[in-house]
C-alpha cells in the first residue's frame, strides 16, 4: 500500500513518549507511530464491529440459550 503523509498533533507527554520508545528500539518515531496506530484502529474497528454485530443478533432476537452461556462460562474459567 502506498503511504501518505500526515500530520497532527499530540500531547507533549504522549510525544516524549514516542521518542523514549524509539530510542529504546532503535526504530524511526514514524514506524512506532505508524504501529501503534494501525494496533489501536484494528481494535477499535473489531470492538465496534462486534457491538454492531451484537445490536443486529438482539434486534433479531438471536439470544444464546442457557446451556450455551454455560459452555463459555466453563471455556473461559479454567
Amino acid at each position: 500500500m502506498p503511504d501518505t503523509e500526515v500530520t497532527l498533533r499530540i500531547a507533549k507527554e504522549i510525544k516524549e513518549k514516542l521518542d523514549k520508545l524509539a530510542n529504546i528500539l532503535q526504530k524511526p518515531t514514524e514506524g512506532i507511530a505508524e504501529e501503534a496506530i494501525s494496533q489501536y484502529l484494528d481494535l477499535e474497528l473489531w470492538r465496534h464491529e462486534q457491538i454492531m454485530q451484537g445490536l443486529a443478533e438482539s434486534e433479531n432476537k438471536e439470544y444464546a440459550d442457557e446451556n450455551a452461556v454455560k459452555k463459555v462460562f466453563k471455556k473461559n474459567a479454567g
